[in-house]
Formats: structure tokens, sequence, C-alpha cells
């Protein structure tokens, strides 16, 4: 999809990507090939990030919530040598196969992100009673 988005909308459109280090979220169980096991959202925690891991780089600065404009920072020929670099990137959806290092999909970010929020460590939003 964002290709499209990318074809219509050109350099207007700014992508922006969310990772974390570690937390609880809310997904639906899946198993290793990316299929439903039910069909009912469940938590799930992560106690401990992947040392790896693009956010684990983040996670060093002590920073608990940050954002990086890739387009700016790449302006310093470090930052932009590693944003082209391929990086573990939590790569979390619909569907969650509770097996840590399968979270993670090799990624370039600044070909996949403009920006990136990054959250050291999350909590499941909480469901709404339906009375």
């Amino acid at each position: 999809m964002g290709e499209h988005l990318k074809e219509i909308y050109g350099d207007m459109l700014y992508v922006i990507g969310f990772n974390f280090y570690k937390g609880s979220f809310n997904s639906n169980p899946g198993n290793i090939i990316g299929n439903f096991i039910g069909n009912k959202m469940a938590s799930f925690t992560i106690k401990e990030g992947y040392s790896g891991s693009f956010a684990a780089v983040f996670e060093k600065t002590g920073i608990p919530l940050s954002f990086m404009d890739f387009r700016l920072a790449s302006k310093n020929p470090e930052i932009a040598d590693w944003l082209s670099q391929e990086q573990y990137i939590r790569s979390i959806g619909a569907i969650y196969v509770n097996e840590h290092i399968s979270s993670f999909a090799p990624e370039i970010p600044i070909e996949s992100y403009d920006g990136l929020i990054f959250v050291s460590e999350t909590t499941a939003s909480e469901r709404m009673n339906k009375d």
C-alpha cells in the first residue's frame, strides 16, 4: 500500500514507523506461518528486548520516548550510513507468534520510513467492556 501512496503523493507523503524495545501489547495469537490460532485477541509481554535490534540502539540512549526524522538525521553521514544498513526491526501486527525472535523483520530503515517513533517500554491497551 505504501508504494501506491508514494506514487500518488510523492514527497508529500511522510511515513512514520513505530518501534519498541520491550513491554506488553495486544494481538491475535498466530502460528509460525502467520495463520490465526483461534479468533480472540490476547495480551503478550516481551520482558527483555533483543540486543541486536534497531530498537536496542535507541534504548541505549536512555531516552524512553523519542522521534527521529530520518530526512534530517541522515544529513550526518554516519547516521545516514547506519539508517541505510539492514536492521532487525520489530514487526508485530494483527498476528503475533509467541516467539521473541520471530517478531523481527530485516529492513533498511531509510527505505521503509521517513521517521520513527521509539518507545522504550509499551503497555497493552485496555479493552472496553461491551455492556
